[in-house]
């Protein structure tokens, strides 16, 4: 798939070679190596001639149409406006004789997918990303940009100067921009019988017109994507498109509970909901869905007998969710309480799966403003960059909860009980003056 797009178009000089070749001129760039290539573009580490600084250059070849160019200058212009520490910085696009191009932001890490492959995610690692992630879609969605194609794939994980791990989202190249949820303009329009996405995590009103996708299908998109990290499977598995459409938008997305009984039954009915057929029987916007998995997480506290809390350094949109959801409590100083001994959680049969893009962009492994690419191999060093700070805070239950979860998965931030008063000290006797 295509990555991110950006800002005002800036002319630039003609390049010096063609993008066919091992390093060549665009613009104000020069491409130094390719990261992956998509169906009509293609992602390089490049060098700003002008600052000497490294970016992801997204290359447009010549001979692309130019209304797909206009389209996706136009998205990569809104795109650049959002400003989110979980979504990829875009810097600027242009057009050129020989091409196209967007910069990005240079990445380094690994696509969530990646980790998935690994194997499942703890449920507390899983719920941090999936609070991120739905932060900058949210931000998106305000800015009337639905992404279209969230995946594991279009989420990259990066660490912050700290070492906290910084989900960022990727791709909005297949974005569409509309007026308001469920509407779009003329231009921006879709042909009926075009489906935009990647199949397991599309929607199933995307099977049939790119158009039908609001921001419902990036809600849709997302509960897959925390589906696919607590069971390191996709909710549906088919091995063709016909098989794929048949199977989502005639059968209903198996119980999160039934495939990983280990998740409290709280978070399998928000993320259940999420994959419902019907959009208007899914958490209407990203916004919603937090809130619902913060709900969860009070819920399965208070079932178990534990507090829960949200940091100070949240973002607000998280921090009002926690509040509208909370029951009136009397302000207490939360206490972190240290980890319970790690416990072995038997995991599920995974079988990962890598579906291939449809919208004719067979991907090669790439990380839309990543250094790490499917040509020169993962990449081992990690260097930390500068995102998100530690926002949402995710502590561990206290060891009842261990039993009371099942499996053992303890997540949350035990908030001290007030303390009762002082007892009274003893009164003073004082002998009487003879």
């Amino acid at each position: 798939m295509d990555r991110d797009f950006p800002p005002g178009s800036r002319p630039g000089s003609s390049p010096a070679s063609s993008p066919g070749s091992s390093s060549f001129q665009l613009g104000p760039y020069e491409a130094l190596e390719c990261l992956g290539s998509g169906g009509f573009a293609s992602v390089y580490r490049a060098r700003d001639l002008r600052s000497g600084g490294f970016v992801a250059l997204k290359v447009v070849p010549p001979g692309t149409d130019e209304e797909s160019v206009r389209r996706l200058m136009r998205e990569a212009r809104a795109v650049s406006r959002l400003s989110h520490p979980n979504v990829v910085r875009v810097y600027e696009c242009g057009v050129v004789p020989d091409g196209a191009y967007v910069a990005m932001e240079l990445l380094e890490g690994r696509t969530l997918q990646d980790a998935i492959d690994d194997g499942p995610l703890p449920l507390p690692r899983a719920l941090d990303i999936a609070l991120r992630v739905l932060d900058g879609l949210s931000a998106a969605h305000e800015s009337r940009i639905v992404h279209r194609d969230v995946k594991p794939g279009n989420i990259f994980l990066c660490r912050d100067a700290g070492g906290v791990e910084v989900p960022r989202l990727l791709d909005f190249g297949v974005s569409k921009m509309g007026s308001g949820l469920g509407t779009t303009s003329q231009q921006d329009r879709t042909l009926p019988g075009t489906a935009v996405g990647t199949p397991g995590y599309m929607a199933p009103e995307q099977y049939g017109s790119a158009y039908a996708a609001d921001a419902r299908a990036d809600v849709y998109g997302m509960a897959a994507t925390v589906y696919a990290m607590l069971t390191g499977r996709l909710p549906f598995e088919a091995a063709t498109y016909e098989s794929w459409l048949m199977k989502v938008k005639g059968e209903r997305a198996p119980s999160l509970g039934a495939q990983a009984p280990h998740v409290p039954p709280e978070f399998a009915r928000a993320i259940d909901r999420g994959l419902a057929r019907d959009p208007d029987a899914r958490w209407p916007t990203a916004a919603d869905f937090s809130k619902a998995l913060l709900a969860a997480a009070q819920a399965t506290a208070r079932r178990t007998g534990a507090d829960s809390f949200v940091d100070v350094t949240a973002p607000a949109m998280l921090r009002s969710s926690l509040s509208a959801t909370a029951e009136p409590r009397t302000p207490q100083t939360p206490k972190l309480l240290d980890p319970p001994e790690p416990v072995t959680v038997p995991r599920p049969p995974t079988t990962p799966l890598k579906p291939t893009p449809l919208n004719k962009e067979p991907v090669k492994k790439e990380s839309a403003a990543s250094s790490s690419s499917s040509k020169s191999g993962r990449s081992k060093k990690r260097r930390r960059r500068s995102g998100s700070g530690a926002w949402f805070f995710v502590g561990a239950l206290v060891g009842a909860v261990l039993a009371a979860v099942g499996a053992g998965v303890a997540f949350w931030v035990r908030a001290r009980a007030p303390r009762p008063p002082p007892p009274a000290p003893a009164p003073t006797q004082i002998e009487a003056p003879r």
